[in-house]
């Protein structure tokens, strides 16, 4: 509100190639990895936890019994009204990239299954626009290749 950044307390899960949502006066986590050179674990330690964060109380809260529903590191992440899109993404067990869609609702502290991406795709972002979301570039496989060229757009007729 100041214009001015401000260090928050450390999330309870570490981890990268994820994205967050926003809803309202709350961050919402999921997904992602803790990737590891040191022993080799680049893609497999994937992080299942729902964490938020409530700029209100200033503190993180882990949802029990609300982990993502398909484990994924690197998806598009987008708010669509009280919900957090999780889409695409990639793991180590999944050569193409993840085509599954998953909003967590944040009136229902639940995980809803949407409809799956015509293409799936890693290493992107989510854009809503008017009542739409748009997602597009990205990678289809797991790791740099093939690099994608199009665009997706959800809701859309």
């Amino acid at each position: 509100t100041n214009g001015q950044w401000r260090e928050l307390p450390d999330s309870p899960h570490a981890r990268d190639h994820v994205s967050a949502g926003v809803v309202k006066n709350k961050v919402v986590i999921a997904a992602g990895r803790k990737s590891s050179h040191k022993t080799g674990e680049v893609m497999s330690l994937t992080v299942p936890f729902t964490d938020i964060y409530d700029f209100k109380t200033n503190a993180w809260t882990t949802v029990d019994g609300a982990n993502i529903p398909t484990m994924r590191a690197g998806p598009g992440v987008v708010t669509m009204g009280k919900k957090v899109f999780f889409m695409g993404g990639e793991a180590m067990d999944q050569v193409p990239a993840h085509d599954e869609v998953e909003a967590f609702d944040t009136k229902t502290m639940q995980w809803v299954t949407m409809p799956h991406l015509i293409q799936g795709r890693h290493g992107t972002s989510a854009a809503k626009i008017g009542k739409y979301i748009y997602i597009s570039s990205g990678v289809a496989n797991r790791g740099g290749n093939p690099e994608l060229n199009t665009l997706e757009c959800f809701g859309c007729k």
